[in-house]
């Protein structure tokens, strides 16, 4: 992004799943396919410290991560790249008695997505 575009305010625009969200920045800021955005909410209620008075500013609520997948010349989709923990299956080839001569079969599927954690629109998102 160059340095007047740099300062433009992205935030969420559409919605389309739990997992895909729309920016509202594309090829023309620079952005491309892969590059990785933080998405958060800021609280509109200034926060201050109970023993000083002094301000804390805004609470930010991160609403997740995720990666470019689709990249237009003003807009961006990006979806979640957070996954979960991989899970191990196991299972045993064969059946019956000889089942437990034949050993365990050990597969790792492919992780699902974690979706976003409530997005909205309007929320904010920056480049990481």
């Amino acid at each position: 992004m160059s340095e007047s575009n740099s300062k433009r305010e992205i935030v969420v625009v559409k919605i389309q799943s739990s997992t895909k969200i729309v920016i509202n920045i594309g090829s023309e800021y620079g952005v491309k396919v892969g590059d990785k955005f933080l998405v958060y909410y800021v609280d509109p209620q200034e926060l201050t410290d109970p023993i000083t008075g002094e301000s804390l500013g805004q609470l930010e609520t991160v609403r997740g991560t995720g990666i470019a997948v689709h990249v237009q010349p003003k807009m961006t989709t990006i979806e979640s790249n957070r996954k979960e923990k991989p899970k191990k299956v196991v299972s045993r080839s064969g059946s019956g008695a000889l089942a437990s001569l034949m050993g365990e079969v050990v597969e790792y599927p492919e992780p699902a997505i974690i979706p976003f954690d409530s997005p909205e629109i309007g929320d904010i998102v920056k480049k990481i």
